[in-house]
């Protein structure tokens, strides 16, 4: 059972308190990088990396094996896509600074609609590999990815706000949302494995 506290608004809304926001992502979403107890990089959507110092860039291992609440296959350009969500965005979102390193962003202007291919500084390799080349080194840039970066979700499922969802959230965590009951501010999640049910207070619009 996951539980959230009822502040007004609903866990995924940017307005929610920071507890609500947190326990919701944990549960539905996973980030493209984690984190152990003492703070050291482990593996999330992003299996593995590597830096070349030659060009100043990483190299990038995605787990494509991840499905999403709606069944559909996490794919590289998902990945690509939100990374970029902060500098295409309308709204001001304090993600964009984190990732001010990345080759070409100051190129992409709020507003943009997301085209792979883009930005000069992200490049796809393969159906499993990404490439993020930056202006200079960066020791944070990984922890960056891993705190910065938005919610992993299908490309299609995001409004032309290119930030928000167009219905309700959709990721790769091992919940997804089965149930929003607007009446009494409740939202049921479904774990992905069947017959275990989570559930996630958060109250009505």
């Amino acid at each position: 059972r996951v539980q959230a506290g009822n502040m007004g608004h609903l866990p995924w809304d940017p307005k929610a308190s920071e507890p609500v926001r947190w326990a919701f992502n944990a549960a539905v979403f996973t980030p493209l990088i984690k984190f152990n107890k003492e703070y050291k990089l482990i593996p999330g959507i992003i299996k593995s990396w590597f830096w070349n110092e030659n060009d100043k860039s990483y190299s990038l291992t995605i787990d494509t094996s991840l499905n999403f609440g709606n069944s559909r296959k996490l794919t590289v350009e998902d990945v690509e896509f939100a990374i970029l969500k902060p500098f295409l965005s309308k709204y001001e979102v304090k993600e964009r600074q984190p990732l001010l390193n990345i080759v070409g962003v100051n190129k992409l202007k709020p507003g943009d609609r997301f085209k792979s291919g883009m930005c000069d500084g992200i490049k796809i390799i393969s159906s499993k590999e990404i490439k993020i080349f930056l202006e200079g080194n960066d020791s944070t840039f990984l922890y960056s990815l891993g705190v910065s970066v938005p919610p992993v979700g299908p490309v299609e499922a995001f409004k032309n706000d290119m930030y928000t969802f167009k219905d309700f959230p959709i990721g790769t965590g091992k919940y997804k949302i089965d149930k929003i009951k607007k009446e009494t501010g409740e939202i049921l999640l479904s774990r992905k494995i069947p017959f275990e049910i989570s559930s996630l207070n958060g109250p009505p619009n």
